[in-house]
């Protein structure tokens, strides 16, 4: 075991091949813990980097285009990464004083066919002001440009907690993955991707909450501009709500399928692109009868998610409501009478399917819970 102490660097591979580094302590480095610079069919594991400046572990590969051993064979996994504010002595009175640094735990640079796997990662925090402060504050970065995209890269079964800007960050990648993360307390966003190209994101878990459990994270997927081909399934999402879970702003031929939302105030929990209705009123003659704002209008088979008010009250055995949607003759009542919405469902949001029917003489609407 080799101990790198408050050096600017503490190992540097330049072109090597079958390095493997292991049971290495990394403290406080000033720059970069360990960094792989076009080394191939290397490794590094089972080493602990604490409160390292910079990267903790830095991989870069070559230049797109460059035909010169394009793939690196990079395989990261089963480290400790600890970052946090680092020490700066202690003031007149005795206290502590600490600093916080500019830290990411693993950066990939236009590396190819890397695996980073199995890693436990935590707190890793950024100076506000300073330049390209966005790309610290990080769990792993997956980052570049123009010239130098990472591709074939495996980022999987990693837990990440505490990272003051994101847990995952994909930039300027083709055909990665990010599978299996658990993903706690990112004060920014859990999961981020842009630049990005036919990546997939599935089976990742991202919690929202920080570890100081006091707020949400601001989300917890999110699907940047400048994106193309990406897949988003089977993720969960946990203290997150319908407007902060996945958020998709470009869709490019973007796929969402079957990501779950954990939140107590939903009582179905597939997460989608379906909108949602949070301002609906309750009926002044009957408080079992909901009413939809008029200036909503739907789509025939459009699926939606819907408010339940907190001043619903059902007062029949059945427990059946009522929901008035405004046409273009006035409010009219679901021809389906009515559907069950306990009112256990206050506070809550329920999907509902709405369906229009063109009857010879008038026009039926119904609502289903689906």
């Amino acid at each position: 075991m080799c101990k790198f102490d408050t050096c600017n660097i503490g190992l540097n591979s330049d072109g090597a091949v079958a390095l493997d580094v292991y049971r290495n302590y990394f403290y406080t480095t000033r720059s970069t813990g360990l960094r792989f610079t076009r080394s191939y069919r290397s490794s590094a594991h089972d080493n602990v980097f604490y409160k390292c400046r910079g990267d903790a572990i830095g991989i870069d590969g070559v230049a797109t285009g460059d035909l010169d051993q394009q793939q690196l064979f990079i395989n990261v996994y089963a480290n400790k990464i600890l970052g946090g504010k680092i020490g700066k002595g202690t003031d007149e009175n005795g206290n502590e004083i600490y600093e916080v640094e500019n830290q990411t735990s693993i950066h990939c640079n236009g590396a190819k066919d890397v695996v980073i796997r199995d890693n436990i990662i935590r707190d890793m925090t950024f100076k506000s002001g300073t330049p390209n402060e966005g790309d610290y504050g990080i769990g792993i970065l997956m980052f570049g440009n123009g010239s130098t995209v990472n591709e074939r890269v495996i980022v999987s079964n990693n837990i990440i907690s505490g990272c003051m800007r994101y847990g995952i960050k994909v930039n300027y990648s083709d055909a990665c993955t990010v599978s299996g993360n658990q993903i706690s307390g990112s004060v920014n966003t859990g999961i981020i991707t842009d630049y990005s190209l036919d990546c997939v994101f599935s089976d990742n878990s991202v919690y929202g909450r920080r570890t100081d459990n006091t707020d949400t994270g601001d989300y917890g997927i999110k699907n940047e501009g400048n994106t193309f081909g990406n897949v988003f399934s089977n993720n969960y999402l946990y203290e997150y709500n319908e407007d902060n879970g996945i958020v998709i702003n470009a869709v490019n031929f973007t796929a969402l399928n079957q990501n779950t939302l954990m939140n107590s105030a939903y009582s179905h929990g597939i997460i989608s692109n379906h909108r949602v209705i949070s301002n609906p009123a309750i009926s002044a003659s009957d408080s079992s009868n909901i009413v939809i704002p008029d200036q909503i209008t739907f789509n025939n088979g459009e699926i939606f998610y819907l408010y339940i008010p907190e001043n619903y009250n059902v007062t029949n055995l059945m427990q059946l409501s009522i929901i008035l949607y405004k046409n273009g003759s006035g409010y009219v009542y679901d021809d389906g009478d009515a559907i069950e919405i306990p009112d256990t469902y206050r506070g809550k949001y329920i999907r509902l399917r709405f369906t229009q029917k063109d009857r010879p003489t008038y026009i039926s609407y119904f609502f289903t819970i689906v």
